[in-house]
This record gives structure tokens, sequence and C-alpha cells, in this order.
């Protein structure tokens, strides 16, 4: 006989009116190192998994598995078994029925309840163990599996929190970049212009005229530098999202973009009401300028659609482009970075982002968050 390791050793709870079966049982599985609980029919068995309608308060702990007998008194096997089945926490548990029944039909029977396996009386010590373990070997891989799955969630909602004090943190940089240009570039350019049209008002008409065509160089150099500058502080953090939305933000930026590129843009759908918070507004906005960026980098498009539809609970952000697409099951594929970026905006704003391609048949980014 092996002998269970402490790692591999488990709770088990083992329901039989036999109470002489029941010790034996006991001892061959307390020899193989688990630790058993008995219940000597299936009300007591109900009772001590706090599974009767008198339990409250702290809830008992959960076995590891369950061996169940068929015929016992009060609620049978089979009904035990489905009140098992029927409670969230026992769900996973492995339920091994014991039973003198060895017909087809018992058999599936007691599986259709919820049992996992079926031993049938009398039963080879050896057997018995066997089953067990097997049973046992399940649970723990399914309990790793859902340590693994948890701890994964762990990550991935600390990897969305951080993606949003990143994007956070850039949206804050912007804005004081932007105040820079403003409060310092751009007031010590309009001071220069100042200044230099003081002088060209001190020349006299016709004389100097290399010093004033320079002078009118100059000048228009600084209208040139203010005008873009007021382009960069538009880019950087545009004062339309601020002060009228997401939708009138996007309007603005398509008709820049449209300008800038030669690709006719369309903006449809009106500003939800009320508003989104803005760190939602900002990723949203983010992700309209990440995918008409690619559009112009990729697609060969003429013609790109942006629409905006609030759901109540649900707003969604569409931009599709007539363009040559790609296949979307590309690894990496095509403009992935941008892709990329745009998924993580999304997250990080508790949304997603979906992804529609195809060769020559375009492409649709999708993106919807709940309020």
């Amino acid at each position: 006989m092996t002998t269970t390791s402490a790692e591999e050793s488990a709770t088990i709870l083992l329901v039989e009116d036999d109470a002489e079966l029941a010790r034996v049982i006991s001892v061959l599985l307390e020899r193989d190192g688990h630790t058993v609980r008995v219940a000597g029919s299936g009300a007591q068995a109900l009772q001590m998994l706090g599974l009767t309608e008198s339990d409250g308060g702290e809830r008992p702990p959960v076995p590891d598995l369950i061996l169940l007998d068929v015929l016992l008194k009060g609620p049978g096997g089979y009904e035990v078994c489905q009140r098992l089945r029927e409670d969230g926490r026992m769900k996973a548990v492995p339920v091994i029925m014991l039973t003198v029944l060895d017909s087809l039909e018992h058999t599936l029977k007691g599986l259709g309840a919820g049992a996992n396996d079926y031993v049938t009386k009398p039963f080879k010590n050896p057997e018995l163990l066997a089953r067990v373990e097997a049973q046992l070997r399940v649970k723990r891989l399914q309990d790793e599996r859902d340590r693994a799955e948890q701890a994964l969630q762990r990550r991935t909602k600390e990897l969305r929190a951080l993606t949003a004090r990143l994007a956070e943190a850039e949206e804050e940089h912007r804005r004081r970049i932007a105040q820079e240009l403003h409060d310092q570039v751009g007031q010590n350019l309009t001071a220069l212009g100042i200044n230099l049209n003081i002088v060209r008002s001190q020349l006299e008409n016709g004389e100097n005229g290399p010093i004033a065509a320079r002078l009118e160089d100059s000048l228009a150099i600084i209208e040139q530098t203010t005008e873009r500058i007021r382009d960069l502080m538009a880019d950087l953090r545009p004062p339309v999202l601020d002060d009228y939305g997401l939708v009138a933000a996007v309007r603005w930026y398509c008709e820049q973009f449209s300008s800038r590129t030669g690709i006719e843009t369309t903006v449809e759908g009106d500003d939800p009401d009320p508003r989104l918070p803005t760190a939602i507004e900002t990723a949203l906005f983010r992700v309209a300028q990440e995918a008409l960026t690619n559009v112009t980098k990729h697609s060969q498009a003429t013609q790109v659609t942006v629409s905006v539809t609030d759901k109540g609970n649900l707003v969604r952000l569409v931009i599709a482009d007539n363009g040559v697409g790609f296949d979307a099951t590309d690894t990496p594929p095509r403009g992935g970075w941008g892709l990329l970026t745009m998924t993580e905006r999304a997250e990080a704003a508790g949304g997603r982002c979906r992804i529609i391609s195809g060769r020559g048949k375009g492409t649709q980014i999708i993106v919807e968050v709940e309020r």
C-alpha cells in the first residue's frame, strides 16, 4: 500500500449507514494519509455540510471528496448528491457513490445526480483507494487551475489599474506641456512679434529696404510658429474635449484630419447625456486618434466614419474605414503597436476593444465601455 504525502492528504466525508463498513473504510483511508469524517445518514451529511434549512452563521469547511452510499436512511444518496450540486460551494467536490446496485440503470442514475464515479459493493480495497486517488488527482488539478485563473485575474486587474494610472499621468503631462507652451513660449512669441512691429513702425518708408524685408520675414516666421504651437497645444490636450465633450472633440479632430490627409471623414452621434467621466472621454478620444493615425499609415482608405452611440449604460465608439483591410488573425497584425495601444486604453477605462477586418474589406475598430 502506498502512503499519501502530506501535500496530497485530503479531508474525506464518508456517508455510510453501515457502522462496521464505515469503520473499515475509515481505517483504510486514514492509513493512506487522509482525514475522514463520518456521517451515518443523509440527513447528518447535509447537516455536517451546512445544507439544512436550520443552518445559519458560518458554513463548515468543504471536504475534498465525498464517499456517498446510495441506500441511506432519510434522504437517499441520489437526493443528497443532487442537494450537493445545487450548492455553489459543493459543485466542484468529487462524489463517489457506493452501492450494491450494480445495474447500468442505477449507475446512470447516480451519474445523472451529479456523481463523479461509482463503486459497487463489495469492493476490493486497492480498487477503492485507486478511485479515490484518481478523483483527488483531478480535484487537485482543478484547484491548481482555479488558483492560476484567480492569480491571472488579479494580475490582469493590476495591469489594467497600472495602465489607467499611466494614461492619467500621460494626460496630465500633456496638459502641463500645453500649458507651458501657452504661458511661456506662446507669450514670448507674442511679445517678440509686438517688439518687431514696433521696430517696423519706426522705419521710414523706403529706407532700410533689406532690413525691412528681413523684418517682414521674421514676423511671418513668428506667425507660422505661433500657429504651429496652437496646433501642438490642441493635439496635446484639445480644449474642446474638456469644454464640449467627446463627440465635439472627435468632430474637431476629424476636420483637422481631413484637412491634413484629404481623407473624407464623417462623424455620427451625439454626446452621451449625462457626460461620461473624464477618464472615459479621454480614453475614447485617444482611441479615435490612434485609429485615424493607423488609417493614414496602413489602410489606403478614402473614407472614414466615426460614430458614438449611447445605449444608456453602454457607450460604443466605432471607427470604420473603406481601406485595404488586413487578416485579423495575423500575428502580429499590421499596425500591431497601434492596435495594442487602443486595446490597452479601452481596457484601462473598463471597456473592451474589438477589431473586425479582412483583406479588401476595410477595418472596424469597436470600443464598448460601461458607464
